[in-house]
């Protein structure tokens, strides 16, 4: 067990998930993109092929929602959204295309990690040693570089996760999006009931359902590994990330309560 939270660890975690963030906002200008080329201008009129941030995240939804999983499961859940005037598009094709460019965008910033770990050729087994000497020690155990390859690590399996995750044909994520134009139109109607509950389902079959959670992660795993990463190394990583996501979530948490008390004192009686 980690005996002291270091200010390095602190920054690693904020800059892991910063990372995180990031991504998912390529992966919404994917879609963005994509929809744009297919017939729906009005992506361009919302600001989401600007590559700004603030155009895709929420506070609740693209940070504290997305932190609170990872914290619970480790899973790289959705946190941001571009709204897509489906009707615009031209054709089942580019609403089906719409949809597979989210994932794409995330498989391509999965490859570029893995290029980078190629390119620095760690020495895994000098990092895994000292990763776990900081669970049983200190973090000051800890160099520059193995900071660093353990978050591009983490990075790593959260993208191909996230990934896999998005690709399952669940209605509400984009594995569904990209099945669901070539779907009866009765069938469509009927799933796009349950399209605002597929995340809690698919939550609660993590959950629940043992054997799925460990062929989800399997599968990862085995991906990871197919990258050329040892995925091992991850599950270190995410030790030491919840670390330091449990004080940040708290801390968000306190800045959401000071912010919701300051709005009531200005706002009139």
């Amino acid at each position: 067990m980690i005996k002291d939270l270091s200010p390095a660890s602190l920054i690693w975690t904020t800059c892991v998930f910063t990372g995180f963030v990031l991504s998912v906002c390529l992966h919404e200008f994917g879609h963005a993109l994509v929809a744009y080329w297919g017939g729906d201008r009005s992506v361009k009129e919302k600001g989401y092929l600007t590559l700004n941030p603030l155009k895709y995240t929420h506070p609740t939804y693209s940070i504290a929602m997305p932190l609170l999983f990872l914290l619970l499961g480790g899973l790289p859940l959705p946190g941001a959204a571009v709204y897509i005037n489906m009707a615009a598009l031209r054709s089942r094709a580019w609403r089906s295309a719409v949809a597979a460019a989210g994932p794409l965008a995330t498989i391509g910033v999965a490859g570029a990690i893995a290029l980078v770990l190629h390119r620095l050729s760690p020495n895994y087994e000098w990092v895994r040693f000292q990763a776990a000497a900081a669970q049983q020690l200190s973090l000051h155990a800890l160099t520059l570089e193995s900071w660093l390859i353990l978050g591009l690590l983490l990075l790593l399996t959260l993208e191909v996760a996230g990934a896999v995750l998005n690709l399952m044909p669940i209605p509400g994520l984009d594995g569904y999006g990209i099945l669901e134009p070539w779907l009866p139109g009765f069938l469509q109607q009927q799933m796009r009931q349950f399209a605002r509950y597929g995340i809690w389902i698919l939550f609660a079959a993590f959950w629940l359902i043992p054997d799925f959670s460990r062929g989800f992660w399997t599968l990862v795993y085995g991906l990871v590994n197919g990258l050329g990463a040892p995925p091992e190394m991850s599950s270190l990583s995410f030790y030491l990330f919840r670390q330091g996501a449990q004080v940040i979530l708290l801390i968000l948490l306190g800045i959401w309560i000071l912010f919701n008390q300051w709005k009531k004192r200005q706002s009139p009686v």
